[in-house]
């Protein structure tokens, strides 16, 4: 008898009740079961297993590997013909096991095909298996949790559906199930987010071209090239795109500027021959904050309100700031405060009525003295 328990628990856990012609060989034997079924106990009878010479575990001899595999092959058997159904066990023991079919889906090809359609992964879109992602044509991820955090609110305003793969086993099941045939599986890249949001109307291009390209000039030591789109919230000013190909060719050359010419050889065939940015900054034209920076002229003021926006779309894409980033964000928010104690008083009007007010009552005083004196 095998049973499925009902918590879930570690890998490497599975120790089972075994009896040898109705003798209790020992309640914690090892090896009986398949690696992958450590979320299964088991209670065996057996006459033809050989106990190992302490009488305390079986030899795992050629007989011991014939029964672990029949054992797992019955096991996946009651998987594929209880787990596709919608009863309260299979709810059950897929919210709580949904760890070990993973694992398993990595080494069995038709475990695999199961796991597509009953484990609910998360989407733009809400929670859904990959055969329902799959209806859409293709089906779109990211390798971290960090990654989906940063596209998800943007994704899912524009209709995009992506999955996160960054738990484990995740990744790996993707890589695997885009080698199956009927399946289009890939990794997000930079260019699928920047297509699917809001394009500028032409005049409005035009109006802002000066704008982006000193823009780019600004975040070209960033290695970071500047896109004006529109898309919802409003409330992100900007958002930050990257690829793992582009981070790959950054982290790069972070260790070339670290170790000039100790690897630039090595480093140099390493990253390739591409000439793009790692990193694009996406400016949201539909918030306030990005259409008063784009009609700021050229200048210190500029300059610091988009490197604000850069480092702040770097924080909001889980990226800790480096030391050097660190401090200039502290430089860019003291020329922002510069510029803002600089400016002349926006309350003009409010200010003439209160001089007028104040020779009013110096008047009355001096009236009031003269009385006085009287």
């Amino acid at each position: 008898m095998a049973f499925i328990l009902p918590q879930a628990v570690s890998p490497g856990s599975g120790q089972h009740r075994v009896y040898t012609k109705r003798m209790l060989l020992g309640p914690r034997v090892d090896r009986v079961l398949p690696d992958w079924a450590f979320f299964v106990r088991a209670v065996l009878d057996t006459n033809s297993l050989s106990p190992t010479a302490s009488r305390e575990q079986l030899h795992d001899d050629e007989v011991l590997m014939g029964v672990r595999e029949a054992i797992g092959e019955q096991l996946k058997q009651w998987a594929f013909s209880e787990l596709r159904g919608s009863s309260p066990l299979a709810r059950t023991v897929i919210a709580t096991h949904h760890l070990a079919l993973r694992g398993l889906a990595l080494t069995d090809p038709a475990m695999l095909d199961l796991v597509s359609e009953i484990l609910p992964f998360e989407t733009t879109d809400g929670p859904m298996t990959l055969a329902q992602a799959a209806k859409a044509g293709e089906v779109v991820y990211t390798t971290t949790t960090e990654a989906y955090r940063r596209v998800a609110a943007v994704a899912r305003a524009q209709g995009l559906v992506v999955v996160n793969a960054g738990y484990v086993y995740d990744a790996d099941l993707m890589e695997r199930l885009g080698k199956r045939p009927g399946w289009r599986v890939r990794e997000l890249e930079s260019s699928d987010l920047v297509q699917v949001l809001g394009q500028l109307d032409l005049s409005r291009d035009w109006e802002i071209t000066d704008a982006v390209a000193h823009a780019r000039t600004v975040l070209e030591a960033d290695d970071c090239d500047v896109v004006v789109r529109e898309f919802s919230p409003e409330t992100v000013p900007a958002m930050l795109l990257r690829d793992s190909d582009g981070e790959h060719r950054r982290e790069l050359n972070r260790e070339r500027e670290a170790e000039p010419g100790r690897w630039d050889g090595l480093l140099d065939s390493l990253a390739g021959d591409s000439k793009s940015r790692t990193r694009t900054l996406v400016l949201n034209d539909t918030s306030s904050v990005v259409r008063r920076l784009l009609t700021a002229p050229p200048g210190d003021v500029f300059d610091a309100g988009l490197r604000s926006l850069y480092l702040s779309a770097v924080m909001l894409a889980g990226d800790g700031l480096r030391s050097s980033e660190s401090a200039a964000l502290t430089d860019a928010l003291g020329t922002l405060l510069d510029g803002a104690l600089g400016a002349p008083p926006r309350k003009a009007t409010c200010d003439r009525n209160s001089t007028a007010r104040t020779q009013r009552h110096s008047t009355h005083a001096i009236r009031h003295r003269a009385n006085i004196s009287q």
